[in-house]
């Protein structure tokens, strides 16, 4: 997206010492637990020293505080660079409209 916040989907645990060797300071991962092995990414980024943020999004019900608390991580500048992922970068694209409409002001309807 720009220099401090990239996407994607699901990362390797290797991906994650990339993303780390590279500046990424924190992941953000917007799927949920049961999808896949949460626990092994918690603590592989844990190990590598890298800032970890699970918000368990439901392809299809997201919810409104789900989106404020990812609201909440991306606007902490600790938390920049950012690595943003679910599995294939749709639950990514979704919230990444919701930032840019509420703290970029974009507009969201058709001119």
């Amino acid at each position: 997206m720009d220099k401090q916040i990239c996407t994607g989907g699901q990362p390797s645990l290797e991906d994650l010492a990339r993303l780390k060797a590279e500046g990424v300071r924190a992941i953000i991962n917007l799927r949920q637990p049961a999808e896949y092995d949460a626990a092994a990414e918690a603590a592989k980024a844990k190990e590598l020293g890298l800032r970890y943020f699970l918000i368990p999004v439901a392809t299809a019900e997201p919810k409104e505080e789900q989106a404020d608390e990812f609201l909440k991580v991306t606007a902490d500048p600790k938390n920049r660079p950012a690595f943003i992922h679910c599995a294939s970068a749709n639950r990514v694209g979704a919230f990444w409209m919701i930032y840019r409409s509420i703290r970029e002001k974009w507009k969201t309807e058709n001119t």
